[in-house]
This record gives C-alpha cells, structure tokens and sequence, in this order.
C-alpha cells in the first residue's frame, strides 16, 4: 500500500511499505535524525555520526535513501546521507554550454 506525501514545493511523492521496516521507526528518540538549526562542530558531528550509526544496520536503507534524493528531502539524516551529502549527489540543472563540476570520491585527488 502506498500513501501519497505532499512536499513543500507541491510536488506529490509516495512513501512505499519501506518506512514501515525503517530502524529510525524503532529509535526513542527520532529527533537525533534532524540537527537544531544552531548546532555546529562537534554537536553536529556527533548527532550526524549517531543517526548514520542507525541507517548503517537499516535494512531499508537503499529505498530510503532513493526517496530522500527523489523528494529532495531538505533536512536531516535519510538513508544514511546528510542534508549536505544529498545536495552534492542530486543531479543539476546546468546549462548546456557551462560543463558540470567534476564528480569526486572521497580520498580521490583531483588533478
């Protein structure tokens, strides 16, 4: 079965079955996904670092994730990506006379 979400934008996206599997349901407290808006450094990190602790041993993480690119989900910890981490995996709109930055892995050098 699936529900039909509404985002902010008007956009409509359905959230599959998957949430209901999703290791975040189970947490006490499921605030540690999303960072106060103040929080910087190590406060961040730390809550960052919990919250992907989670989605690591989630088994839906792949489809959660997948709905966080999809639906440009603006804040928090989906599929064990941050807010951040989304934004620079989305594909652009670029014009087709501007080329797109490249693309590197972590621990890669450009050259």
């Amino acid at each position: 079965m699936n529900r039909v979400t509404k985002q902010a934008d008007g956009n409509a996206y359905y959230r599959q079955d998957w949430v209901n599997h999703a290791a975040c349901r189970e947490i006490e407290d499921p605030s540690i996904f999303f960072t106060p808006e103040r929080a910087s450094g190590y406060v961040l990190a730390r809550r960052t670092a919990l919250a992907k602790s989670i989605c690591a041993a989630c088994p839906v993480l792949v489809p959660c994730r997948a709905y966080a690119l999809k639906a440009r989900e603006p804040d928090g910890v989906w599929g064990g990506l941050s807010a951040v981490e989304r934004t620079v995996m989305r594909p652009r709109s670029v014009s087709p006379n501007i080329p797109a930055p490249p693309i590197v892995e972590p621990g890669s050098q450009l050259s």
